[in-house]
């Protein structure tokens, strides 16, 4: 291996161990659509790669601008699957998702005291407990005694 090869390696090795753990978690315990935010720690990596590919991509020589074409397809592409698709990562999906908890926060707004309310979530649900007032959740505690 040459001094210029050295680079290269470390920089391979590292997307490995970035990559490995976090598509291996995914893949062999959570392979779930409700699970799928364990993906976020992946995605830098996988744009990171893909911003890569398409540089070289549009960089090479030669017919040029089919190339330009071809990105900008996919980018109307990917911008109408965002704004039509009946999925839960759609625009739609992301707006259906933010009426049903529309109620819930207003519930909370209405029915819980914000001095002693401690709101809880998890990917699945939400939940809120009235502390008692010499309990803090945060600092500095302000507790009335």
């Amino acid at each position: 291996m040459t001094n210029a090869d050295a680079p290269q390696t470390r920089r391979s090795a590292f997307v490995w161990a970035w990559a490995a753990p976090g598509t291996l978690f995914f893949a062999l315990l959570f392979l779930n659509f409700a699970n799928n935010g364990y993906l976020l720690v992946l995605f830098p990596l996988a744009f990171a790669f893909l911003a890569d590919r398409l540089s070289t991509f549009v960089s090479s020589p030669g017919r040029r601008p089919v190339r330009w074409a071809t990105v900008a397809a996919g980018i109307a592409a990917n911008v109408l699957f965002f704004f039509c698709a009946p999925v839960c990562c759609s625009y739609r999906g992301v707006r259906e998702f933010d009426k049903s908890l529309t109620p819930l926060t207003r519930d909370f707004e209405d029915n819980l005291n914000p001095e002693i309310a401690l709101i809880g979530a998890s990917t699945r649900t939400f939940s809120a407990i009235a502390m008692p007032a010499t309990t803090c959740a945060s600092s500095p505690c302000n507790s009335r005694r």
